[in-house]
């Protein structure tokens, strides 16, 4: 009876251990694109617990801009994004990664997407496609 209570043990054991580790999100860029008809204003983008922020005087109407920055392990915690357009002043407080699932590989960008009024959403995209995007946006057009 010991015997099979210590291989019951056993293989209870060796289940909860086999879980695999959680892999860690890793961020190279943020990119801000302003999908509004008007051009953004003032767009500061903070970490508030990190009291770490970005700063932008413009990013005209359908542009985007990015800022690449070494690999950093992504926390969990809250942005703080604000912005005007036409002289109006918003905020976007407490806004949270939006973590895909499945996780794509490799390194990341953090997305902000700048829509009319008061409405932003962040998320998470590979490396690679903010990449062609900007490949994109560099071919001349016929």
């Amino acid at each position: 009876m010991f015997r099979f209570l210590v291989c019951v043990s056993l293989f209870l054991l060796s289940g909860c251990a086999s879980m695999p580790p959680r892999r860690s999100i890793q961020i190279a860029s943020v990119s801000l694109e302003n999908e509004a008809a008007f051009p953004v204003t003032q767009v500061e983008l903070s970490v508030p617990k990190r009291q770490r922020s970005l700063e932008l005087n413009q990013i005209p109407a359908g542009a985007e801009s990015s800022y690449g920055f070494p690999v950093r392990e992504y926390q969990g915690n809250s942005l703080r994004l604000s912005w005007m357009l036409q002289g109006r002043s918003y905020v976007s407080e407490d806004l949270r990664l939006q973590i895909p699932k499945p996780l794509p590989e490799g390194e990341l960008n953090a997305r902000i997407q700048l829509r009319e009024g008061r409405w932003a959403e962040i998320s998470l995209e590979p490396l690679s496609a903010l990449e062609a995007r900007l490949q994109a946006m560099r071919k001349p057009h016929p």
